[in-house]
């Protein structure tokens, strides 16, 4: 038997999408009227709750803000960015002297194919070379560089000494980690002022 009778409730539910429409209530569920004659009504089961409203979490739930996504990018974080993937190829560099496995970086460079004169995408090789070195006291060296600069650890420190290969590859992540973080800003910033100031000159 129909209790009651709700006309024109607004529901928007994910898997029916109902708009507007004559609904009934009986027995704790609600019921969309689909047809109708003199004796029978036709009424479809409606999986909503009893206000109406969506199953869905609510926007009332969500923690909003005034954020927006940056048109691009600071150009120190570039600048971080950079050196941190130059740090990671001399890290894997040393961590392939040390497995004795092979390390290859390859890069994309575009060349035109002689048969169709059209420019096209080719994967090649890349040569890392290593940032470290033997002093002239025969100890193990490590050189910070952005470009063709080497970047002072500290005013006057160009340099990191390292007994073995294990404490060579823990200084680069160190300092890999310290560019990360900013630590090394103002001497990438130095150094970036240079080689900018070079081209100008050119």
């Amino acid at each position: 038997m129909v209790t009651k009778q709700l006309t024109k409730i607004f529901i928007s539910y994910k898997e029916n999408q109902l708009k507007t429409g004559i609904f009934y209530f009986k027995n704790g569920k609600v019921y969309k009227e689909v047809a109708q004659t003199k004796t029978l009504t036709l009424a479809l089961y409606v999986p909503i709750n009893l206000k109406g409203e969506n199953q869905m979490s609510t926007l009332g739930n969500l923690k909003l803000g005034t954020s927006k996504k940056p048109t691009s990018m600071p150009a120190i974080q570039v600048r971080r960015n950079k050196l941190s993937t130059k740090l990671w190829e001399q890290i894997q560099l040393a961590k392939s002297q040390v497995s004795g496995e092979p390390f290859q970086v390859t890069r994309f460079r575009s060349v035109r194919d002689q048969a169709t004169g059209l420019k096209k995408q080719v994967e090649m090789p890349k040569r890392v070379r290593p940032w470290w070195f033997i002093s002239e006291e025969g100890k193990v060296c490590l050189n910070i560089r952005y470009g063709s600069r080497t970047l002072e650890i500290a005013k006057g420190k160009p340099s990191v000494e390292v007994d073995n290969p294990n404490a060579l590859i823990k200084a680069l992540e160190v300092i890999k980690n310290a560019v990360e973080i900013g630590e090394l800003d103002t001497q990438i910033e130095e150094a970036s002022t240079h080689i900018r100031s070079r081209f100008k000159k050119i």
